[in-house]
């Protein structure tokens, strides 16, 4: 049975009508292709086309976060692009740089002058994405629904990077015993810390001031340094390592011996890093709660609204055009190529006894969603119509 192809080059640079983003275009055949009414089938096809891969991962319905940063929040908005999981870190550090700029406030830099408000990292084990924070005081409010960016990169919950605090109540009181030696000899201090919330600094200062006062001006400098560091292991867990300032001869003061758990439950170790179950804050390192959605668009589809249907699309719903679908491969800013070896045939016996007039093409998702734009370039497709006689 004597087999008839007919071949269209179609590309969206000279359409005869295109929507905005140049992801729906229409051609008028002049003459009209006619479809022999005696004709037994119809078949469609994509034979080949290209793709740029310009069409954004961040538009106007994803691209807000709202950031701590300089001492009070705001909400930043990355610009419409296409974004990999480093170029979003770079844009934010810059968004937020630019806000405290605007504000007068310290900028958040490296040692190297480089903008560090949050690094983002994979964890390709758990398929979830990490931000890490690297100031004090800083953070974003993933959990608000104005933060739309937060689907994005995974993120419900709020985080953000606050220096720890050790805490006494009359529920959780802290009382330690401190054993002193001076030119009177031995003697116990006992040392009872006030209701409160104190940072390492404030600890130490309120530490040296109390047994400064017990001994009369003798003790000076009871811990020179405590050093609290988030846990590499367990989330919300630290490790404190504390340096006694006068720790040997005459006058010197040191932790009474036998109360090992009271003292590593706050200041840790002496000459490691121990952990300290008293201690809490929050950062600077999270995970993600849910997969992150950086690659919006998996796969990207050819349609002909109008010339084809009976397709279904990656969700199991109908989407009546589509003719062809592939992965999307590559970097953004390439070409994505479509030229596969065994072409997918899609019946068109409607067509049979009418005439075409209208050839239209469109970009749509895996979710069989039209893509809204490809930032001012064109894609191409040599589309096939293919008639038995």
């Amino acid at each position: 049975m004597p087999v008839q192809q007919t071949q269209f080059f179609l590309s969206s640079a000279v359409p005869d009508s295109r929507n905005e983003g140049n992801t729906l275009y229409s051609v008028a055949l002049d003459p009209n292709l006619r479809v022999p009414e005696n004709a037994k089938s119809a078949r469609c096809f994509v034979h080949s086309a290209t793709i740029p891969y310009t069409f954004p991962n961040i538009d106007s319905t994803n691209n807000a976060l709202i950031v701590d940063a300089g001492g009070s929040s705001t909400t930043i908005y990355l610009d419409v692009g296409v974004y990999s999981l480093g170029d979003m870190q770079t844009a934010i550090n810059a968004k937020v740089n630019a806000y405290l700029h605007t504000a007068g406030d310290a900028l958040l830099v490296d040692s190297s002058g480089n903008a560090n408000f949050c690094t983002l990292t994979p964890d390709n084990q758990h398929n979830r994405v990490k931000i890490t924070f690297n100031h004090l005081g800083t953070g974003c409010s993933f959990e608000k629904a104005a933060s739309t960016m937060a689907p994005v990169l995974g993120f419900t919950q709020l985080a953000g990077y606050a220096e720890p605090v050790f805490t006494v109540s009359d529920a959780s009181p802290f009382t330690v015993n401190v054993t002193v030696n001076t030119d009177s000899g031995p003697s116990t201090q006992i040392l009872t810390l006030s209701n409160g919330s104190y940072t390492k600094s404030q600890l130490v200062t309120q530490m040296n001031s109390a047994l400064n006062i017990a001994t009369t001006g003798t003790i000076t400098s009871f811990l020179s340094d405590v050093t609290v560091t988030p846990s590499a292991y367990v989330p919300g867990d630290y490790v404190v390592q504390y340096v006694l300032g006068q720790g040997t001869g005459v006058p010197s003061a040191v932790f009474s011996a036998g109360q090992d758990t009271a003292v590593q439950s706050v200041f840790g170790g002496s000459t490691a890093a121990v952990r300290a179950t008293r201690w809490t804050g929050q950062g600077p390192t999270h995970t993600a709660s849910d997969a992150a959605q950086v690659d919006k668009v998996t796969e990207v589809g050819i349609a002909a609204p109008g010339l084809t249907h009976g397709a279904y699309s990656t969700d199991g719903t109908a989407t009546l055009s589509t003719l062809a679908r592939f992965q999307v491969q590559g970097a953004p800013g390439s070409n994505l190529v479509f030229a596969p070896d065994q072409v997918l045939k899609s019946n068109v016996d409607h067509l049979i006894g009418t005439s075409v007039q209208t050839v239209s093409l469109a970009l749509v998702d895996q979710h069989g969603v039209q893509l809204s734009t490809l930032l001012g370039e064109h894609w191409s497709v040599i589309l096939v119509l293919e008639v038995e006689t």
